[in-house]
């Protein structure tokens, strides 16, 4: 079993029972997102997908069989980010129309191939894309690779939203996430290609992601909204669930806002899973613009909390099981330290300097006797230091200096 275990995993559990049988036929649609928050460069271009391409079909040969349809999905996903990151944006059937289409390049896609692949910690799907810039001669600007992972620990729904467990959605759901990176990388990354930003900076076209909020401009005094959303890196996903759990146990008198709403809200800066810090960082920057913080508002989030952490078991001793005829069982003794620690950063959005840290600890020995069959005797180190962080986190959001905007915007 993974590192979790299965608990919480039920489609996990549903891709083993589809082992062996021929997977369902899935249809991906595109994501879809707010407008960007990002500059757009002055520059018109021209998007080329080949036949081939929109017509791709992965098919996830490590367990299920499934085929999913992803061509045109990742056509559009690459149209959209265009459109987000340049002042215009046309599709092409033929890049030989470029010069004819009034385009400053060509955006195409050189080479894409999906992956799936079947560990003891997890099943994860990964997807490699590389992006080709050239003029409308078709001289090659610059090519930008690459390549994105996710698994199905991450799309596990948070407390109290909607499950995802139908048949298709267990393909669907990690397939859309992947496309969501790709265009988000691409709005933050592809302009700062060496050969790609030289180009544009010779047009004086080179303009960075994020935009720079108007001279001289500070921020406003804002009555933020008394919702907290929790985020974390990928692969802190399980410790932020837990404290979601925790924080809407201890702090019931602030709504607690689950899902992707931060993520959209925010897009393309949080579809990567920042770590802890550079993900202040990002809310800091982000926050001195306004459109920024109405979205902020939009959702009803005020505070955003930033975990980081896990579970780290180490093992000593040895054991073996074996069967015969008449019985079989197992002998010996594993033994090992369990520690859990997890780290909280508190991003107050209404005076964004003021950045608090949290952290929690446990550590407990794990014991598997093995007499017959395993004993196995955990500590449950990783509940106990949720516990602890979500009770040190509500008394530091008691302490939060008001006025809060009224409380019934609490978005998803």
């Amino acid at each position: 079993m993974g590192r979790h275990g299965a608990r919480g995993y039920p489609g996990l559990i549903l891709m083993a029972l589809l082992a062996g049988c021929a997977g369902p036929l899935v249809r991906v649609d595109a994501p879809a997102w707010q407008p960007p928050l990002v500059e757009s460069l002055p520059l018109r271009v021209g998007v080329y997908v080949s036949p081939a391409q929109r017509g791709y079909m992965f098919v996830d040969s490590s367990m299920s069989g499934a085929r999913l349809d992803l061509g045109e999905a990742g056509a559009a996903t690459l149209l959209a980010a265009a459109r987000g990151g340049f002042a215009g944006a046309v599709e092409l059937d033929d890049p030989a129309a470029a010069a004819g289409a009034g385009v400053d390049a060509v955006l195409s896609v050189a080479a894409m191939e999906w992956r799936s692949t079947l560990t003891r910690e997890a099943t994860t799907t990964s997807a490699h894309y590389t992006l080709r810039l050239a003029e409308p001669s078709g001289a090659l600007v610059g090519e930008w690779t690459r390549e994105f992972s996710t698994s199905l620990e991450e799309i596990v729904p948070d407390p109290g939203q909607p499950g995802l467990w139908s048949l298709n959605s267990v393909y669907e759901a990690p397939a859309t996430v992947l496309l969501e990176r790709l265009g988000s990388a691409f709005l933050r990354e592809f302009r700062d290609e060496p050969a790609i930003r030289a180009w544009l900076e010779a047009r004086a076209a080179y303009r960075p992601a994020l935009p720079a909020p108007a001279a001289g401009a500070a921020l406003a005094p804002w009555a933020r909204p008394s919702g907290v959303q929790v985020a974390s890196d990928a692969g802190s996903d399980v410790v932020r669930r837990c404290v979601i759990k925790g924080l809407r146990r201890e702090l019931p008198e602030r709504p607690v806002v689950a899902g992707p709403a931060l993520r959209q809200a925010l897009f393309p800066w949080f579809s990567d899973q920042p770590a802890a810090a550079a993900g202040a960082e990002r809310l800091r920057a982000l926050l001195a613009l306004p459109e920024a913080r109405s979205r902020l508002e939009a959702i009803g989030v005020g505070t955003v909390v930033l975990v980081s952490g896990g579970t780290r078991q180490d093992w000593h001793g040895a054991g073996f099981c074996g069967a015969g005829y008449g019985g079989g069982g197992c002998l010996g003794l594993t033994w090992g330290e369990r520690d859990s620690l997890i780290v909280a950063r508190i991003v107050d959005l209404a005076s964004p300097a003021a950045l608090s840290e949290s952290s929690a600890h446990r550590s407990g020995t794990t014991v598997i006797p093995m007499l017959g069959i395993p004993l196995p005797f955990i500590p449950a180190t990783q509940s106990a230091a949720c516990h602890e962080m979500a009770h040190a986190l509500a008394r530091e959001l008691r302490a939060q200096r008001p006025p809060f905007a009224s409380p019934d915007r609490t978005g998803p």
